[in-house]
């Protein structure tokens, strides 16, 4: 039998709200991140181009709760996917692929546990 819930790394999801409340914690903890970095040029436009990825997710993820149809769902949540992986391209690049505590960081991995 197969279930309507989603499991996440072990972790039941019973709601699509809890999806969202992970990406909104992302979105957050990713600013403040770009908070860290240097004020030069080059870490001012990494910092930008981080924040408008992370937070087009969650503003993908939402506009798709509304979707007119399957396919335009699909759609929406493929195009929130393509800004997981920019975010994970763009902190890789700041992290030096590595998160501070240790081990690779993969941004992906923070909410989708996965590689993207």
């Amino acid at each position: 039998m197969q279930s309507n819930q989603l499991t996440v790394n072990n972790e039941q999801l019973t709601s699509k709200n809890q999806l969202l409340d992970r990406i909104l914690r992302f979105a957050i903890d990713i600013i403040s991140l770009v908070d860290k970095l240097p004020r030069s040029p080059a870490g001012m436009n990494i910092a930008n181009q981080l924040v408008r990825s992370a937070t087009s997710i969650g503003a993908n993820t939402e506009e798709a709760q509304g979707a007119s149809s399957r396919r335009d769902f699909i759609n929406k949540m493929h195009i929130a996917l393509k800004e997981a992986k920019e975010s994970n391209a763009t902190g890789a690049g700041i992290t030096g692929g590595d998160h501070p505590g240790g081990g690779g960081f993969n941004f992906c991995n923070y909410f989708f546990f996965k590689k993207c």
